[in-house]
């Protein structure tokens, strides 16, 4: 999990990763986040990787100790960001299957 700040405009959130793929990531936070925006975030892959894109919310939930769970789909990703983040995610699979 990492911390990352999705931001909008004058407006900035933080949020921790759960989940992250080549086409989205679901994240928690304890602030509610307008679900019409698209956010800027920048996502740090490893200390010489980091890629920079949009992310559109798709679903924002609230569970029951007040936290919000959202998920959403990375959106105006360049073609180096994209395969980066591609190669990262085949990466995180492969270690978690020779893990078990």
């Amino acid at each position: 999990m990492e911390d990352l700040v999705l931001s909008c405009d004058d407006i900035s959130h933080n949020v921790r990763t759960i989940d992250i793929s080549a086409g989205g990531m679901k994240v928690t936070t304890s602030e509610n986040i307008d679900i019409e925006k698209e956010y800027k975030v920048k996502i740090n892959l490893s200390n010489e990787q980091e890629i920079s894109c949009r992310y559109q919310l798709i679903r924002v939930e609230k569970n029951d100790s007040g936290k919000y769970t959202i998920s959403g789909r990375f959106t105006h990703l360049n073609n180096i960001d994209k395969m980066t983040l591609v190669q990262f995610c085949m990466k995180k699979d492969m270690e978690s299957i020779n893990k078990k």
